[in-house]
């Protein structure tokens, strides 16, 4: 296997986990947990866009977040016909418990590594992920 799938598979295999530890049905619903915990209420649409998922794909999994009680849909004060998504106590919780859980397992498989390997590591996948949102964009 390649290291590209490898990488993939890997990425794969983390995210289901903690998805399962968690109680997450999706990665999209993780991921919109993130955005929000991290850039604070937003629309669907920019919410969507930040994240280049479908809105009605995110409409769902905003859903669940709502569901679950973890996001609450408010008026946009600034136009009374849009809609804000806003994490509840129990959404950054859950955003809390979600990135606990990765710490405690990157902590752990990365405690052999030294310093430089690390930084090393860290500026690599800076330099992947703009190769590869350049190649996205040609």
């Amino acid at each position: 296997m390649d290291s590209t799938r490898r990488l993939a598979k890997a990425q794969y295999e983390l995210n289901s986990t903690l998805r399962h530890v968690t109680g997450i049905p999706h990665t999209g619903i993780a991921m919109a947990l993130k955005a929000l915990a991290h850039r604070g209420p937003m629309s669907l649409t920019d919410l969507a866009e930040i994240l280049a998922i479908d809105r009605s794909v995110m409409s769902r999994h905003i859903a669940w977040l709502v569901d679950e009680g973890h996001a609450q849909r408010t008026v946009d004060a600034a136009d009374r016909r849009a809609r804000t998504v806003t994490l509840t106590a129990s959404g950054q919780a859950l955003h809390h418990d979600l990135q606990a859980e990765l710490r405690r397992r990157t902590d752990h498989v990365f405690g052999d590594w030294d310093t430089k390997d690390l930084e090393g590591l860290a500026h690599d996948v800076s330099r992947l992920a703009a190769t590869l949102s350049a190649a996205a964009h040609l």
